[in-house]
């Protein structure tokens, strides 16, 4: 029992971003559940919820260790949140027949997605999730354009299911093998179809991003904080000598204050501003009625803010203490604490001075959130901005993992994907999911990317019906008991 938990276990780590390769070998995704059955089946609803739940501290263990050395109470308490779903994917592990062997291949991928559309409700709509080891598998990454994210999850899990049905039932070898070749081809035809043609060198907005790789750790007096923002402004300076984008982006707290009640340093970004006539969108801490924010500022070509974002979801025991008895206990257990920052309630979506192109801006976490996107993209974004400071990340593994979130969030809705990092991988994501200019080893250097941001597709079919696949998953699990046979 525990040889195929633990191979289960070490698949699913494989599949993802991993010590071993950046990418995730993404084709063990279709396979890493096989094992995980076996210790299934025919087990009592006791046992399955144990094997679940150390089959997701084991999985998850290894998937984010990267977390690690910058917070170790943390990777406890995301493993433990984490293992919450096989856990439920444990409990709607059917152990009845149906009377119809097809409906099996159909119900426990449904499960699967359910146990994880689940627990992205419980974390306020991160979504990580399965679908994330095929963001750099191209062809099968397209079908999140139609149903979203937790489709790909769901074929992931047929082509599991079916082969662990016809290891268990050779006789159905062919039927159940047919399945899978007959679902990943259709999935395959509309990924290669959506494709063609390539919109890479088509964008004629220029977009310039800044990656100062800025030490943030130890104090912050008054004297740091401007050498962080003149640290800012000189790379603007030297970078605008040589190109003229139409906006140019700093990172996530570039400016680690109010530049909005603080005369000086707010004067000093509108001289650059003014001077290069070159719109500028920074990260900043800002508070508004007596209340910090994690936020962003665009300011016009003359200088003048014309416009202010407030992050809304922010991240649970690290940004805030949400509300309820969980997490002030969570809290008080794992002796966390917060920054105190308070949520946004304002859209993210803003146009670009002077011209009639608009933005949506996300801040780190925030392009977790497939709902926020969602919006976004609803609200009018030709595209988006991820504003991150990745520099407490010291693994690959991890900036990878969470730049795929950025490569889901463009294919789901259609729209290109700016991230600009203080450190870390900073990239242009087109709205296929293709990553067109960015490098894994920008990780600690200074670097000034100019971006051309191409077209973003026409709406999506899941912009307009969100997550109904998942529900209709939901459904499916909840009548099942009608096509199940009454023996055991």
């Amino acid at each position: 029992m525990a040889v195929p938990l633990i191979f289960a276990a070490v698949l699913f780590y494989l599949s993802f971003p991993n010590y071993f390769s950046l990418y995730g070998l993404w084709p063990l995704a279709a396979v890493f559940a096989v094992p995980l059955f076996f210790t299934f089946e025919k087990r009592s609803l006791t046992r399955r919820i144990i094997l679940g739940f150390l089959f997701g501290l084991l999985a998850n263990g290894l998937a984010v260790n990267w977390m690690i050395p910058y917070s170790f109470k943390g990777y406890v308490f995301l493993v433990l949140v984490l293992a919450v779903q096989p856990v439920l994917f444990a409990v709607l592990y059917p152990r009845r027949a149906f009377r119809n062997p097809l409906l099996k291949m159909i119900y426990v991928p449904a499960a699967w997605v359910v146990s994880e559309y689940v627990r992205a409700l419980a974390m306020r709509g991160e979504s990580w999730n399965l679908a994330h080891t095929q963001t750099f598998h191209l062809p099968l990454l397209q079908l999140a354009n139609l149903l979203g994210s937790y489709s790909i999850s769901f074929v992931l899990m047929v082509v599991n299911i079916c082969i662990y049905q016809a290891i268990l039932e050779s006789r159905n070898f062919k039927n159940d093998i047919s399945v899978a070749v007959a679902l990943v081809a259709v999935v395959y035809g509309y990924g290669y179809l959506s494709l063609q043609p390539s919109l890479m060198n088509e964008g004629a907005f220029r977009l310039g991003a800044l990656q100062p790789n800025i030490n943030y750790r130890g104090q912050f007096g008054r004297e740091r904080l401007m050498n962080i923002a003149e640290d800012h402004l000189n790379l603007t300076a030297a970078a605008l000598k040589r190109s003229k984008p139409d906006l140019i982006v700093w990172p996530e707290t570039a400016v680690p204050t109010d530049i909005l009640a603080d005369a000086e340093m707010k004067n000093r970004i509108q001289d650059v501003v003014r001077t290069s006539r070159v719109p500028l969108l920074t990260g900043a801490a800002l508070q508004k009625d007596g209340q910090d924010h994690n936020s962003a500022v665009v300011f016009d070509r003359q200088g003048e803010v014309a416009g202010v974002y407030h992050k809304q979801y922010l991240v649970p025991l690290s940004e805030y203490i949400p509300a309820g008895v969980f997490w002030k206990t969570s809290a008080r257990i794992f002796k966390i604490e917060s920054f105190g920052f308070a949520p946004g309630r304002d859209s993210g979506v803003m146009p670009v001075p002077e011209t009639t192109k608009k933005f949506a801006v996300l801040i780190c976490s925030e392009d977790n959130i497939s709902s926020l996107m969602r919006r976004n993209a609803g609200d009018g974004a030709d595209f988006a901005v991820v504003l991150l400071n990745n520099g407490w990340l010291f693994q690959k593994s991890g900036l990878v993992m969470h730049g795929q979130h950025s490569i889901m969030r463009a294919v789901e809705n259609g729209l290109p994907v700016v991230r600009v990092a203080n450190t870390g991988w900073s990239c242009l994501i087109d709205p296929k999911g293709r990553v067109v200019d960015g490098s894994f080893d920008s990780l600690g250097r200074r670097m000034f990317f100019e971006y051309r941001i191409p077209p973003g597709t026409r709406r999506t079919l899941y912009n307009i019906i969100g997550d109904t696949f998942c529900w209709l998953c939901a459904a499916f699990v909840i009548m099942s008991p009608l096509v199940m046979r009454d023996d055991r």
